[in-house]
């Protein structure tokens, strides 16, 4: 009988675990809280002109790279947090009309809801436009030697 007791509290408890986060989509990751985010936007170069297979990256996310209209869409789950730091790295040479130098974007984000739990909500960003300069733009301040 106590056995059977015992038997039954751990799958009561084991469903009711299992059911927490139902409805959201989103993973438990063990009671730790966590967000979920999305940055998204287009990258440029200094004349306006969309740069395509620029890497775009955070520290809590895969890199993605940007499409021929230099338009990126990063997500990814990390710890809480309202903002971060976004990096874009040219990795094509001059493919893309020179070589770009790595640059980094820090973003605010806005939150749109979803709170469950240790599930604190997804939060976003939207219509982040980057400029990057190539390597050519920046020239020393040479002395005149003659």
């Amino acid at each position: 009988m106590k056995k059977s007791i015992f038997t039954i509290i751990v799958i009561s408890v084991l469903a009711s675990l299992s059911a927490c986060n139902k409805g959201t989509g989103e993973e438990d990751w063990s009671g730790f809280e966590h967000i979920t985010f999305e940055v998204a936007g287009v990258v440029v170069n200094m004349d306006g002109k969309p740069l395509k297979n620029i890497a775009v990256t955070t520290a809590y996310s895969d890199t993605v790279r940007t499409n021929a209209s230099g338009f990126y869409k990063v997500s990814g789950s990390s710890v809480p947090l309202t903002s971060m730091t976004v990096y874009y790295t040219d990795t094509d040479g001059d493919a893309n009309g020179g070589k770009y130098l790595k640059t980094s974007r820090f973003v605010e984000m806005e939150f749109k809801g979803g709170e469950h739990g240790p599930y604190l909500g997804k939060y976003e960003a939207k219509g982040v436009e980057v400029g990057m300069m190539t390597e050519a733009t920046i020239t020393p301040d040479v002395p005149d030697l003659q």
